[in-house]
């Protein structure tokens, strides 16, 4: 439990540093989530944050907490428009410390609907360590995807692949949900697009289901 809540706090303390200092006074959504994997060891809680227009920035934050030793992964994502459906794009990393790295490029909101179904596509060319040494061996793009069905169920998707990997185009992870709101509570089956090596380009399904509160 101590090391958990060591995790925690780092994680935490890690996330708020990344953030404008005007973002502790806006209103954050967020919820806890745990997911359950086939793979019983490779189960794990993630934390998720939503924040709103800060300075016409925008984004969200996740930090899942791995069992045991395995520590933790996090990644923030802030995006500022440009031009319309057009967006700078900042996406700091953390692999069990406050930051690992940061990629830098452009979003696109190629689709965006009544409902708030959208399409978002990323393109990050660029990939700084924490050192601020550039990798040339990283260029990423990836996209998001929402459909919001009758009756609260939902289909949503996300990934990224490196393109630039010495081995060939790679792929870096990505997730598939089919859900269901009711009220604070979301549930369903959520299986992890997993990596399968350097310079494989098609993923490994690895099967999951999911439940999640608002708070």
């Amino acid at each position: 439990m101590k090391t958990i809540n060591k995790i925690l706090v780092t994680g935490l303390i890690g996330l708020a540093s990344l953030l404008p200092v005007k973002s502790l006074e806006a209103q954050i959504n967020g919820n806890v989530e745990y997911i359950l994997s086939e793979k019983l060891d490779n189960s794990y809680a993630r934390l998720n944050f939503f924040y709103g227009d800060i300075k016409k920035i925008k984004g969200f934050s996740f930090l899942e907490l791995y069992h045991g030793q395995k520590g933790y992964f996090g990644k923030t994502s802030l995006e500022k428009q440009i031009i319309p459906r057009v967006n700078a794009i900042a996406q700091p990393t953390y692999i069990s410390e406050p930051l690992t790295k940061t990629g830098l490029g452009t979003s696109i909101n190629a689709i965006k609907t009544k409902n708030k179904s959208f399409l978002n596509l990323q393109v990050l060319p660029v990939w700084i360590s924490k050192k601020f040494k550039k990798n040339k061996n990283e260029f990423v793009l990836g996209y998001s995807a929402k459909v919001n069905l009758p009756r609260d169920f939902f289909l949503f998707g996300f990934g990224q692949m490196n393109i630039a990997n010495k081995e060939g185009p790679t792929w870096n992870y990505g997730e598939l949900t089919a859900g269901k709101n009711i009220k604070k509570w979301s549930f369903g089956y959520n299986p992890a697009l997993i990596n399968r090596g350097q310079g494989k380009a098609i993923p490994k399904l690895e099967h999951r289901a999911y439940v999640s509160a608002k708070f």
